[in-house]
């Protein structure tokens, strides 16, 4: 809808301007002084670094950090900067018609300020190189999924769980990935859906595993493998305080420590292994509750 009204805006700029020229041009200072002063705030306030970002996503995520802050508001103001620099256009050659040439270098100034803002906003179409994508991949994994994340852990404190990593269980593939337009398929098993992420500001790997095309199983796996017992114990603390109580961590077959958890819609596990000599793997898996399972199937 705003898009319309935005839309309708510039039209009427154009008709105003074919009646009366200046008066035209007086109506895309608005527009222009409000999507430059959105991007300056905008930029004002991005980080200087995320620790879970590489270097080139780091860069990346600077440039760029409106789009991937608020990639569907911000998107309004790439396709008004859009507008605007064509609505400009349109009243130069109205104006190269008549017989007046000073609109041309205000159109010409209008397009290089816009058509460049409006790649800030929404650069997703301009990643040319593969190093780009795999960053804008990367930056949507941590950034987006972050904040994914957080929502809802404030609304689980609420007593609402209504979602796991944005998802819920036995959801299709498809459906998945309309959520997580970031997860990439993984490359070892077609089933399965991966992308970057964070947790306890550490760089991980969410993984999604489908069983017949429904979501049976995701999990968290520590990039680093420099986990140490002090660390296992730090994230332990936030399952319990986070999703649910998890059980007293202790020596099993397969792993240095082990540890288990029972919610209302899952099933958590904790562990941590020796991945080589003096390092540590960790990671997590989240399974659906059998009763969680026939809740769903009776919805």
């Amino acid at each position: 809808m705003l898009r319309v009204l935005i839309l309708i805006y510039f039209l009427a700029v154009i008709f105003v301007g074919y009646r009366r020229l200046p008066i035209g041009w007086l109506m895309l200072i608005p527009p222009f002084l409000l999507v430059t002063s959105v991007w300056i705030g905008a930029m004002s306030s991005r980080p200087s670094n995320v620790k879970e970002l590489s270097p080139e996503a780091n860069k990346l995520l600077r440039k760029y950090y409106p789009h991937f802050a608020l990639p569907n508001s911000f998107s309004v103001y790439a396709h008004a900067s859009i507008l605007l620099w064509m609505t400009a256009l349109s009243l130069a050659i109205i104006g190269c018609f008549r017989g007046s040439w000073w609109g041309i270098p205000l159109a010409i100034a209008a397009f290089a300020t816009m058509a460049a803002l409006a790649n800030r906003y929404n650069p997703k179409y301009s990643m040319k190189t593969v190093e780009d994508q795999l960053a804008y991949h990367e930056i949507g994994g941590v950034v987006h999924h972050t904040s994914l994340v957080a929502a809802e852990q404030r609304a689980a404190r609420t007593g609402y769980k209504a979602t796991l990593f944005g998802t819920r269980w036995f959801m299709s593939m498809s459906d998945v990935r309309r959520i997580l337009s970031y997860a990439q398929p993984s490359i070892d098993d077609a089933n399965v859906l991966w992308h970057a992420g964070g947790f306890d500001g550490r760089k991980v790997g969410f993984s999604y595993y489908f069983e017949n095309d429904s979501l049976s199983k995701i999990s968290v796996y520590f990039r680093d493998f420099a986990s140490t017992v002090e660390d296992y114990h730090h994230v332990q603390a936030q399952l319990s305080r986070e999703y649910c109580q998890m059980s007293e961590p202790s020596r099993s077959d397969m792993y240095s420590l082990f540890s288990r958890g029972e919610a209302d819609a899952f099933s958590l596990e904790h562990f941590l292994w020796a991945h080589a000599e003096g390092q540590n793997g960790e990671g997590m898996i989240f399974m659906p509750q059998s009763r969680d399972a026939r809740r769903s199937a009776a919805s």
